[in-house]
């Protein structure tokens, strides 16, 4: 990035306005300097600087001189070691677990582990420019500070992932099919966005299972039939599992009401849903491929389908 340009971008956020002031001119240039004009260095550093002293501002520019202009991550921790420590906590749990994911109940989950609203705390994120919310009310991250969280997370113990705080994708499998224990407890197992998971793993193991988020595995292709034995799964989503083209046979929920998501798929056509009557909720967007409904899904209480 041009050095006008990105000293507005560092202007924009760190001062709210188009030029500091004189003493901090000097300063504002320097630091620019020392991110080495990387847009998101710019975004983090310059909103974590907004609203703090002269002193501040030299502070943080001793701490980039002594990072390589190459070492990015180290740029953004700046930020991440400024934080409290609950807010910290859900930086990591965010950029492990939970980007693209719903901020209410994201929030809901914090505010059970830390008995307190934590609407303070993902303000405090998002003004310096750690996540943003969109629209949609989706947490997102970007993906060099979602690697600089996952990466603190794996210095907690790198050569045993089990010891660490959090698991995510196919390791978390891993680390699971191998403690039996652990297996039977978990409710909630998210594979979203494993890139090369191309068929589900044994799911029995995960008796208790009421949630399997398989959003965005872009190679999936076959879900284990064992999913039948999860008697109290209560949600399925495979949105924009794009090679997915049929559902298992094998998927029943007798127990519970099930919430199945199947957007993006290349699912031709729907079971005809009596071994299903608890299914409640189907969601069925963009399935350019599905060409046959049963009309068994009358008793369905939420259908959404468009092609």
């Amino acid at each position: 990035m041009e050095k006008e340009q990105a000293l507005q971008l560092f202007y924009k956020h760190a001062i709210r306005r188009d030029a500091p002031a004189v003493r901090l001119r000097a300063l504002s240039e320097e630091i620019v300097k020392r991110t080495g004009g990387l847009p998101l260095a710019l975004e983090v550093i310059g909103s974590f600087l907004h609203g703090k002293s002269e002193y501040t501002w030299k502070a943080t520019l001793q701490k980039l001189k002594i990072v390589p202009n190459n070492e990015v991550e180290f740029k953004l921790r700046i930020s991440y070691d400024a934080l409290e420590h609950e807010q910290q906590q859900m930086f990591l749990d965010i950029a492990c677990l939970f980007s693209w994911k719903d901020k209410k109940t994201v929030a809901h989950m914090w505010e059970d582990q830390y008995k307190f609203s934590p609407e303070a705390d993902i303000e405090v994120l998002q003004l310096l420019s750690l996540i943003k919310i969109g629209e949609d009310n989706m947490l997102r991250m970007h993906d060099q500070l979602r690697d600089l969280g996952r990466g603190i997370v794996r210095q907690e113990n790198p050569k045993d992932p089990g010891k660490q705080s959090r698991l995510w994708g196919d390791e978390a499998v891993d680390v699971l099919l191998n403690n039996q224990m652990m297996a039977m407890k978990l409710k909630v197992l998210d594979l979203s966005y494993c890139k090369e998971l191309a068929r589900t793993p044994d799911l029995s193991p995960f008796c208790n299972l009421e949630r399997l988020n398989l959003r965005d595995c872009e190679r999936l292709q076959v879900i284990d039939p064992s999913i039948g034995k999860l008697k109290h799964l209560a949600s399925l989503n495979m949105t924009d599992c794009h090679f997915v083209k049929e559902l298992p046979k094998q998927l029943d929920s007798k127990e519970m009401s099930l919430e199945l998501v199947i957007d993006g798929t290349s699912i031709k056509k729907l079971p005809t849903l009596d071994g299903l009557m608890k299914l409640e909720t189907l969601s069925a967007n963009n399935c350019a491929c599905l060409t046959q409904v049963s009309s068994s899904i009358s008793h369905l209480v939420c259908v959404w389908i468009e092609s």
